[in-house]
């Protein structure tokens, strides 16, 4: 069986597995799993699916199933998965998409939001872990005593500070391309 025969039958098994074509809304897939958007989940045998051939395991991450098949081969499964399927050229954020229509009012509120501060979540833990930080140098003898080490821990304390000041305008500007704007 050479391997574009084995990749149809692992395809196909799959689809029996998650309950038919039917049953499949999209997929995509990332460095080394092949994610498949369901329309019902609870159609899933996830013990017939964790047993397919060179499959290493199985999950549900939010509104996708998760399989992993490692980097490369999770791109060749893909390709006859997705040929298979008829759901090729299908980006992440499409499967995202066709994973938040399932998704009842309440967690496309919740998810809307979050989805604002992921994108400045860094800024804000960097800039809190170096207010904390320079306050406990702001505490030390030898940095209240030596004039240079106090002026650049000044400095870096207003500069995180700072990022607080600018947080409203960076949560709008992470509101708006939240919402398609540019």
């Amino acid at each position: 069986m050479n391997k574009e025969e084995r990749y149809q039958k692992i395809s196909e098994e799959i689809v029996k597995a998650v309950g038919g074509m039917d049953n499949i809304a999209g997929s995509a897939h990332c460095a080394t799993r092949l994610r498949i958007v369901l329309k019902d989940n609870d159609k899933a045998d996830m013990e017939q699916l964790d047993n397919i051939d060179l499959c290493k395991g199985t999950f549900v991450a939010g509104d996708q199933l998760q399989m992993i098949f490692g980097a490369g081969l999770v791109n060749d499964v893909y390709d006859v998965f997705s040929k298979y399927t008829h759901t090729e050229n299908m980006s992440l954020t499409d499967i995202k998409e066709a994973g938040a229509k399932k998704h009842n009012p309440l967690q496309i509120a919740i998810k809307s939001l979050s989805d604002v501060f992921i994108e400045i979540m860094p800024g804000i833990l960097a800039a809190a872990l170096l207010l904390g930080l320079t306050g406990v140098l702001n505490n030390l003898e030898f940095v209240q005593n030596n004039a240079t080490l106090y002026a650049i821990n000044r400095l870096v304390t207003i500069a995180s500070a700072g990022i607080f000041d600018v947080l409203p305008l960076a949560v709008c500007y992470s509101a708006t391309k939240r919402c398609g704007g540019k």
